[in-house]
């Protein structure tokens, strides 16, 4: 990367691609650019779009896990002294290219008076900062802002274009919010997942958040010491079942389960972590949800479980066990685990058993509802007395964020942690 400043223009020499910079008035083109993103923020977009999280739990998210990662970094450095102001800056870059992505997310000084700096097709960051960002993430208390502004601090005000080269010292994740920038220009990182991505994480450590939390921590702690296994799983499976997002959470009780097997030792190999939802079949390439692998990053997976909710006859997904079991050849149990009776019948029975043939190994492919996965799983290798208590608090904890290096769930949760404290 290589950038040259010139009296009247800046050129960004990277990966073999120039980008030139002009510095006047804004064109009529950036004009027209800006106006449509301040009428969008001023129409109420970034509101609008942390509300509905709030309530509705993104899921399907395309991003990598290089722009997941950028954004993660961004959200966890920060504390009460450093990280805000750039965390700050990505929310808007990121709401920028939700809004247009033609816009340049470098050029953060534009205007349509000669008397200050500008670029001909960059827009005042400034301003959208001050009147929309700011004000709108302190509001919903995501971000612990001075009420001027983020772009108020002189080290993001440099006169030339953010890129990796930009020098200015500054605080926090300064190689991630490059990258991310770099990202969304060379469009590897869509805007708008990339918005939707980081609302959600700063959702989820709001300060709101972490007292709602604890307090379900707290009572799921208390109720692990008072309510029996069958109690337990009775208040698990109402709590799963009734909700919006039941596919989801049910993914999640199920990998819950596996944490406490983990946690007492009983696994022969390495629990993964849990997955983005709905990437167990498309993006990962998983085999199921609850995956067991032979060491930490083998890719070798010696027991699945994959979570079907609100679906009883699996034709389709065992056919698509034939190419995901393809590599995977010390697979020993790839089970599927539905939230209703199981639909098992004659052609099923007979797929089945063609695969448990032809795999190589003593592979087998149970296809049971939740009782029949915690009696064959789980009651096989633990006391459900041992279990339970653990469970529940594990199931808590990871939709409270606090299991995040086994069960990172990137959906906003402060609903989920409401549900449960009323229950």
């Amino acid at each position: 990367m290589k950038l040259t400043i010139y009296p009247e223009k800046s050129v960004l020499e990277t990966d073999g691609s120039v980008s030139e910079f002009v510095e006047g008035v804004q064109t009529t083109r950036a004009k027209n650019r800006a106006n449509k993103i301040q009428t969008a923020f001023a129409d109420g977009f970034l509101e609008d779009l942390i509300l509905k999280l709030a309530e509705n739990p993104a899921s399907d998210l395309s991003l990598s896990e290089d722009a997941k990662r950028c954004l993660d970094e961004l959200v966890d450095s920060v504390t009460s002294e450093v990280g805000r102001a750039l965390v700050g800056l990505s929310v808007l870059q990121v709401a920028i290219k939700a809004i247009e992505p033609e816009q340049s997310v470098r050029l953060h000084k534009g205007g349509r008076s000669s008397a200050a700096f500008s670029w001909t097709e960059g827009l005042s960051m400034r301003v959208l900062d001050k009147n929309y960002i700011t004000p709108t993430l302190r509001k919903h208390k995501l971000l612990s802002l001075n009420a001027d502004g983020f772009m108020m601090t002189r080290s993001l005000a440099e006169n030339y274009p953010y890129s990796k080269l930009y020098k200015a010292q500054l605080r926090g994740a300064r190689a991630a919010w490059l990258d991310l920038v770099e990202g969304l220009e060379n469009g590897a990182i869509d805007g708008l997942e990339g918005l939707t991505y980081l609302l959600s994480r700063l959702i989820n450590k709001s300060s709101d958040l972490e007292e709602l939390a604890e307090k379900a921590i707290s009572k799921a702690e208390q109720l692990s010491q008072t309510l029996t296994p069958t109690e337990i799983y009775a208040l698990l499976q109402r709590y799963v079942y009734e909700d919006n997002y039941s596919a989801r959470l049910f993914e999640i009780m199920l990998h819950a389960a596996f944490q406490v097997l983990d946690d007492k030792g009983q696994l022969e190999g390495t629990l993964k972590p849990l997955s983005q939802m709905r990437s167990a079949n498309k993006k990962h390439k998983n085999v199921g949800d609850v995956e067991v692998e032979t060491r930490p990053g083998s890719r070798l997976i010696l027991e699945s479980w994959d979570a079907k909710f609100g679906k009883s006859h699996l034709r389709e997904e065992v056919e698509e066990l034939y190419e995901k079991l393809a590599d995977q050849p010390e697979c020993s149990t790839a089970g599927f685990v539905t939230s209703g009776t199981p639909e098992v019948d004659g052609d099923i029975r007979a797929r089945v058993a063609e695969l448990e043939d032809t795999h190589g190994t003593n592979l087998e492919i149970p296809i049971v509802d939740f009782d029949g996965f915690l009696k064959r799983a789980i009651y096989s290798r633990i006391p459900a007395d041992v279990f339970a208590s653990k469970w529940l608090v594990f199931f808590v904890a990871s939709v409270a964020q606090k299991r995040r290096h086994i069960a990172p769930i990137d959906e906003p949760c402060e609903a989920w942690l409401r549900r449960f404290l009323t229950l």
